[in-house]
C-alpha cells in the first residue's frame, strides 16, 4: 500500500511541476515534472505486473498443492 501512495504523490508533484513550468514558461522545471509523472506511471505499472505474478503463483502453487493432496 506504500508505494500506491508514495507513486501518487510523486505522479501529483510531477503534474504541478509540470503546470508551474508552464505557467512561468519554464521548459526545464515542465520537462522535470513530466519525467516525474511518467516515472510514477512506470512504476505504478511495475507494481500491478507484481502483483499479478504473486497471484498468479499462489494459484499454481494451491494447484500443485490439491493434487498432491489426492
Amino acid at each position: 500500500m506504500d508505494n500506491k501512495m508514495n507513486n501518487q504523490i510523486t505522479h501529483l508533484s510531477g503534474k504541478m511541476k509540470e503546470t508551474a513550468g508552464k505557467m512561468v514558461h519554464s521548459d526545464q522545471l515542465e520537462l522535470k515534472g513530466k519525467i516525474q509523472t511518467m516515472g510514477s506511471e512506470i512504476s505504478e505499472k511495475g507494481e500491478e505486473i507484481k502483483e499479478k505474478a504473486a497471484s498468479k503463483a499462489n494459484e499454481i502453487i494451491d494447484k500443485i498443492k490439491n493434487e498432491r493432496g489426492r
